[in-house]
């Protein structure tokens, strides 16, 4: 089967990928999952160093629904807004650099919980409610944290992103084998983007992301789904 594409950012040139007009969990406030498969490439010195993906613009009281961000210690955190205040899973290790990862974030209406490679992370949040505002802003590879959103307080990534898919569904209630065959869409998709040399979403709603400074795209870690061909098939008669 062959390798499908992926998305590639470079920190130091400030990539991202955005679109203004994604209305994702705000409308769907019973229960989401946001999986993507992801390379880190580096680390840096500081705080929340790589934000990969980013759905509301800011971080703060009311402008983020949820994130993922990597620390310089190498940990990976999925974080929420619950409405009062934020909540966060952190993975059990660090991730390295180079490798490719399944990152995947539920919540199931309750319970928030980070899996990585399928596997279901020891740090849980329980609670019932989370930021419902319509933020339209949904971006992969940049976060800006404070209301500002000015360039001091963006953080951008440097890494590689493949296969991002949000649900409007819990998908996995135990651990799991990751996918690394395309998804197809279904009635619980509600973003779903390839990245096979775009940033066009396959999913019903048509979120299609803005490149912006130029992300190129690399080999990913998905491989095209093979589609069965079925019979009835043409009988050749020898004359």
């Amino acid at each position: 089967m062959a390798v499908t594409n992926a998305i590639d950012f470079e920190y130091d040139s400030l990539e991202y990928a955005e679109t203004t007009a994604a209305d994702l969990i705000e409308s769907h406030a019973t229960a989401f999952t946001c999986e993507f498969w992801l390379r880190p490439e580096s680390t840096t010195a500081g705080g929340y160093t790589h934000m990969y993906i980013d759905n509301g613009g800011h971080y703060g009281a009311g402008q983020t629904n949820f994130c993922f961000t990597r620390e310089a210690s190498g940990l990976m955190l999925f974080l929420m807004y619950s409405g009062e205040n934020w909540k966060s899973c952190s993975s059990n290790a660090a991730i390295n650099n180079g490798t490719w990862y399944h990152i995947c974030g539920i919540w199931d209406g309750s319970e928030m919980r980070l899996y990585i490679d399928g596997v279901k992370q020891t740090e849980t949040q329980t609670f019932t409610s989370h930021d419902t505002n319509n933020h339209n802003i949904f971006a992969v590879g940049r976060w800006s944290r404070g209301s500002s959103g000015s360039a001091g307080n963006t953080y951008y990534c440097d890494g590689t992103v493949d296969e991002l898919r949000i649900s409007s569904s819990v998908r996995y209630t135990t651990n799991f084998t990751p996918s690394v065959i395309e998804f197809s869409s279904d009635a619980n998709t509600l973003g779903l983007w390839h990245f096979n040399d775009n940033a066009l979403d396959s999913g019903p709603n048509g979120y299609h992301l803005t490149e912006y400074n130029t992300p190129t795209y690399v080999a990913g870690n998905v491989s095209l789904a093979v589609t069965a061909v079925t019979g009835p098939f043409p009988t050749h008669f020898k004359v």
